[in-house]
């Protein structure tokens, strides 16, 4: 076995300049150059490989920024910690819309199974302090699809909202916030809790 390191490489972008004469105008030019071409975060110079390697490493093998940091500085490049939190940010701006698809498709299964589990969220009002929120997970087994909805509290309002207009199977622990479900048949088939 044997193992070579990502690379982190510069895209260079060569745009030729040309001087034309603008028409009907003596002695007067004008400089055309070709635009750039468009990146994933705008008047940002990271490329849409490098963005995914970010968001990655911090979701798929929990590596937080200052980390990462340690490794790009390991490789001989210095990126700041702030600069990867923005475009980090940008980019989940970008993936939006595929949550919100997500989310739709999830909410039209007939067959739900949901549990919440509990997460310690950094407070930006107190530095190195968490407070607790929670990851409310909806899982469709026929579509093969799970979504995420954050919420601050483990009371009934994220399952309501979430839920809203599903209508269906809703298979539970029997965790007290989904008994408002249970009395709402209209809404939903039925309940099961495993």
């Amino acid at each position: 076995m044997d193992y070579l390191p990502g690379k982190l490489f510069v895209r260079q972008l060569l745009r030729p300049k040309y001087v034309a004469p603008l028409p009907g105008e003596e002695m007067m030019e004008q400089v055309l150059i070709s635009s750039l071409p468009s990146l994933p975060v705008p008047q940002g110079n990271a490329g849409p490989g490098l963005l995914a390697h970010l968001l990655i490493s911090k979701f798929v093998d929990h590596l937080p920024f200052y980390r990462q940091v340690q490794q790009f500085q390991r490789e001989g490049v210095k990126i700041a910690e702030s600069t990867i939190s923005g475009w980090f940010t940008k980019t989940c701006q970008l993936l939006e819309p595929l949550y919100e698809s997500l989310k739709e498709r999830v909410q039209q299964s007939v067959y739900l199974q949901a549990d919440e589990t509990p997460i310690p969220v950094q407070s930006s009002h107190k530095k190195g302090a968490t407070h607790k929120g929670y990851h409310w997970v909806y899982r469709s087994p026929a579509g093969n699809m799970v979504c995420f909805d954050y919420q601050v509290s483990r009371g009934r309002e994220g399952p309501m909202m979430f839920l809203e207009n599903f209508k269906g199977a809703l298979q539970t622990d029997g965790y007290t916030a989904y008994e408002s479900f249970e009395a709402n048949k209209a809404m939903y088939s039925s309940i099961v809790h495993f």
